[in-house]
């Protein structure tokens, strides 16, 4: 007659965390190439007018000073004549549920009127669609001022910093300047890697 030989075992399972990624270049140190003033800035697209590294040799014009290093990005817009300008830098992001993204931004027109709609702006996009402003300004001021945003869950998002310059407005030969700094991820508390244990057992056929 066969016997049944119970077999005790267990079994383990651990949990894995989720990678991080933060901003690159945030602070705009990293400079890729220098023409006139013009400047590419190293892990940032650009698109319109080509961005400025601003220091302090800038000063003298905007009486902005970096906040975290030598430099910070200068954003601006052409005359707009007969259409809209808008200048922009953007940067992917692979962010977490709960990291907190965070900077400086200021706006500056050379011509300042509400109701011209020209402004500066932080937007974050999700799938090629936006999906919020983080900050806006239409008010020509030189003071850093402070924007944050919470990831609410997580996912990979486009980070837009930019100025706009609209047409058909009385500052229509003017240029619009949109400035940043400092832009940083804060991460959320990531849980240590979690393990489970299945205790399981079998009976094998034994003679």
């Amino acid at each position: 007659m066969k016997k049944a030989l119970s077999v005790l075992g267990i079994l383990f399972f651990a949990g894995i965390a989720v990678a991080r990624a933060d901003v690159f270049n945030g602070s705009f140190e990293d400079i890729s190439s220098v023409n006139a003033g013009d400047v590419d800035f190293v892990s940032w697209e650009e698109g319109g007018t080509t961005p400025y590294a601003m220091h302090s040799a800038y000063m003298r014009f905007f009486a902005l000073a970096p906040q975290d290093g030598k430099f910070f990005l200068g954003v601006y817009s052409k005359r707009p004549y007969a259409e809209d300008r808008i200048s922009w830098v953007r940067q992917s992001l692979s962010l977490n549920k709960g990291d907190s993204l965070s900077g400086l931004a200021a706006y500056y027109s050379a011509y300042c009127q509400q109701s011209d709609n020209d402004f500066a702006f932080v937007k974050i996009y999700s799938s090629n669609t936006e999906y919020a402003t983080l900050w806006q300004s239409s008010t020509s001021s030189l003071t850093w001022q402070s924007w944050g945003w919470t990831a609410p869950q997580a996912g990979d998002y486009l980070l837009e910093l930019g100025v706009s310059n609209k047409a058909g407005q009385r500052d229509y030969r003017q240029y619009n300047y949109g400035f940043f700094e400092g832009i940083k991820v804060t991460t959320s508390p990531v849980p240590e890697p979690v393990s489970a244990s299945l205790f399981y057992s079998v009976q094998v056929p034994w003679d």
